[in-house]
């Protein structure tokens, strides 16, 4: 695979109440043509500034910036050719989402009937063909932000960069809208940079995570790897809500001395009665205490005691079944394939 997109040792640093404070540590990647990269962490973690760095936005104290091998680090932010889309709309409120989409061609003095194609093709492709002559304040959030994506991609930009697009907006437009977003990324083979701290986006859109705290990498990878196979505590807690046992919960549970920590998903943890497929890598039986139920949607999670020792449990709410109550006990049994050791 070609490299597309490379950033060399970018160090970025703010003084705040005389103390210099990095939020950008020596960072460096690749990126390669029409990858879909997932900057995925807590808020403060850097992921903004980063991506502000490379569209130009915000000066790097040092470090190198290249696109298809030419260096852009000191490029002007008009001769970049880079497309970014932030979490608020930033449209024109006295143009139609037409000439919101078409601004930037026509500063280019892109010719009319060239930029009417180009519009209209992009238009067609975000699903907002029908509302070209409407305003920003007749759209629904859903659909100004489709204008901004629109507006952004219409350039065809080398690189699109994606700001947390979707945290303004309610959960079922944003399933909607990341679906969107994946399909014209794919459509045009856009090579993209995406942020976001939400972990189900991450999975959902990404060819690759790359895993950001206090302005560094901590693990980067294909999303089913960082889901299935995190190096550290902090990493499991964040992107899977492993329960984390420390080695003396491990001693508790499995009457075996460790100075592991051990990570385990709440669905690789079973009730008793769901167990038959899986009999050959399964624990022994374990007998659990219920201390919470929650009901969240086709997942159930129960919170449960065993020996002292409390951990998360998700199972499949198949429709008419019966929650456990609080106070109950459950059978339960632990799939060794999915115990991982964590530092």
């Amino acid at each position: 695979m070609t490299i597309f997109f490379e950033a060399k040792n970018l160090k970025k640093s703010y003084w705040i109440k005389q103390t210099e404070q990095p939020i950008l540590n020596n960072l460096s990647f690749e990126v390669y043509k029409g990858e879909f990269i997932t900057l995925l962490g807590q808020s403060g973690c850097g992921k903004s500034t980063l991506l502000r760095a490379i569209a130009g936005l915000t000066n790097i104290d040092s470090g190198e910036l290249y696109v298809e091998g030419e260096c852009i680090t000191h490029r002007s932010i008009q001769k970049r050719g880079i497309g970014m889309v932030f979490q608020h709309y930033a449209l024109f409120p006295n143009l139609s989402v037409f000439d919101n989409v078409a601004y930037g061609l026509k500063i280019a003095k892109c010719t009319k009937a060239e930029c009417a194609k180009r519009v209209n093709e992009i238009l067609e492709l975000v699903d907002l063909l029908p509302h070209a002559s409407k305003y920003p304040h007749q759209l629904s959030g859903g659909q100004r932000q489709r204008v901004a994506l629109a507006r952004a991609v219409v350039m065809m930009p080398r690189l699109l960069l994606l700001d947390e697009p979707l945290s303004a907006l309610d959960a079922p437009i944003r399933k909607r809208l990341r679906e969107q977003i994946k399909k014209i990324q794919s459509a045009l083979n856009l090579t993209t940079l995406f942020v976001t701290h939400d972990q189900e986006e991450a999975m959902a859109l990404s060819d690759r995570i790359f895993l950001m705290d206090n302005g560094q990498f901590v693990q980067q990878g294909k999303p089913e790897l960082l889901y299935t196979r995190p190096e550290t505590r902090s990493i499991a807690a964040f992107i899977g809500h492993y329960n984390i046992l420390e080695p003396s919960d491990v001693s508790k549970l499995f009457n075996h001395s460790t100075s592991k920590y051990i990570a385990i998903r709440p669905e690789s943890i079973y009730i008793e009665d769901h167990t038959r497929l899986f009999s050959d890598t399964l624990s022994e039986a374990f007998r659990a205490k219920v201390i919470s139920v929650q009901l969240l949607g086709n997942i159930i999670r129960y919170q449960v005691e065993v020996n002292q020792v409390q951990l998360k449990l998700d199972t499949l709410n198949r429709g008419l079944m019966r929650l456990v109550p609080v106070g109950s006990e459950l059978l339960i049994r632990f799939n060794f394939e999915e115990c991982i050791e964590v530092a």
